[in-house]
């Protein structure tokens, strides 16, 4: 069952290529879309949302504190 997690509080000017590899971390990402100062991450992998949602929860990444939250519904 796929997964999406929504991204929040990107930095200014990040793209999808810049913050793919930190996603690709905790799971194979199939997805990955940066719309301004949020995104949203696709996976296979139903257990990537809970392990990145916990991981990344306030993540520093270019001086800004990443957030993440699971996407209930997803089709």
């Amino acid at each position: 069952m796929p997964a999406k997690v929504f991204v929040g509080n990107l930095p200014y000017g990040v793209t999808s290529e810049m913050i793919r590899p930190l996603f690709e971390h905790y799971g194979p990402v199939t997805e990955c879309d940066v719309l301004g100062s949020f995104g949203f991450v696709v996976s296979i992998q139903h257990n990537f949302a809970v392990t990145l949602v916990f991981s990344i929860f306030k993540y520093d990444f270019m001086s800004a504190f990443v957030v993440a939250t699971r996407v209930r519904r997803f089709t």
